[in-house]
């Protein structure tokens, strides 16, 4: 199964709702932040401090893959993951343990 149009949040307007309205939880790779909404849907936020295009593009895709793979772990609403500087230097299996941190500790703040 694809990682589908309508899983992916695309506007400005609905990254903004989701980052000024929903709950935050954070490491110290990423923050994620989880905001209520009628379907799951995913959106990503890969600064150019993370790393170069090839950096940046390999964690939109570990990020797209999880949420793909794992949609059920991720709390109903749209949800942005924020990639901060140290995760471009992290290895893709470390990537991930760091999302699952993360959903973990949103889970129990929600």
């Amino acid at each position: 199964m694809k990682f589908q149009r309508e899983d992916r949040l695309r506007s400005k307007k609905a990254f903004d709702r989701v980052r000024k309205e929903g709950r935050r939880a954070a490491t110290d790779a990423m923050v994620l932040c989880v905001a209520p909404s009628a379907r799951k849907r995913l959106g990503v936020i890969v600064s150019k401090q993370v790393g170069n295009a090839v950096v940046r593009n390999r964690l939109k895709r570990i990020f797209r893959e999880f949420f793909r793979l794992q949609k059920k772990a991720f709390p109903e609403g749209d949800s942005v993951v924020i990639a901060r500087p140290k995760a471009g230097r992290l290895e893709n299996t470390e990537v991930r343990k760091q999302l699952d941190r993360v959903l973990e500790k949103i889970k129990l703040r929600g």
